[in-house]
């Protein structure tokens, strides 16, 4: 088992490195009257140092 879970971090490491980090998009509100809301994408990214 403990192999199991080595193996899939070490491949998510590598995927990292890849990549340079991992990033993602969640949305954000921004006004929220009644029935009027407004929203926006907010990027995120966490970096992987080499």
């Amino acid at each position: 088992m403990n192999k199991i879970i080595g193996i899939i971090l070490v491949a998510f490491g590598l995927v990292g490195l890849v990549w340079g980090g991992l990033n993602w998009t969640s949305k954000e509100i921004v006004l929220d009257i009644g029935p009027i809301q407004a929203t926006r994408d907010k990027g995120r990214t966490i970096p992987v140092p080499p």
